[in-house]
């Protein structure tokens, strides 16, 4: 997948995250806080993880300045992960129980995602990434 095409499917799924967020708590003007977790230092940085945080930046400051979602702003946290499933373990720890997010969004390797999503999946909070289908196609998540 080239860059482009995966920035492209990036950007396509916040639209989706943003909208699940508002559904998560009453209209009070507090900001929707995003946590969003992605490699910015380890192998896979260059490449993907970089260009998805800028993406998503991009995107909230796009929303922001349209007025945010019924008023409230977005506020985006990023963590990095490192490309190491330890990492981004630590890093969903840390965006969930000390940032208090209201939604995730990322992860630039399946190993990094599928370390991560029993954190998640028990949090409930809601989610939206982009990893390959070995993250759904092992256990828990296989049909």
């Amino acid at each position: 997948m080239t860059r482009a095409s995966w920035c492209r499917r990036v950007l396509a799924l916040v639209p989706a995250l943003l909208l699940v967020a508002t559904g998560s708590s009453a209209q009070t003007g507090q900001p929707i806080t995003i946590g969003g977790v992605w490699d910015l230092t380890g192998p896979s940085s260059a490449g993907n993880g970089q260009v998805a945080r800028r993406a998503i930046e991009l995107r909230v400051e796009q929303v922001n300045k349209a007025g945010g979602i019924n008023g409230r702003p977005i506020h985006l946290v990023v963590e990095d992960e490192k490309g190491q499933p330890t990492e981004a373990v630590a890093a969903v720890n840390k965006l969930i129980n000390q940032d208090k997010v209201d939604a995730l969004v990322g992860f630039t390797t399946s190993g990094s995602g599928q370390g991560a999503m029993p954190i998640i999946e028990r949090s409930g909070i809601p989610w939206v990434g982009g990893v390959s289908a070995a993250v759904f196609s092992t256990p828990p998540w296989a049909s």
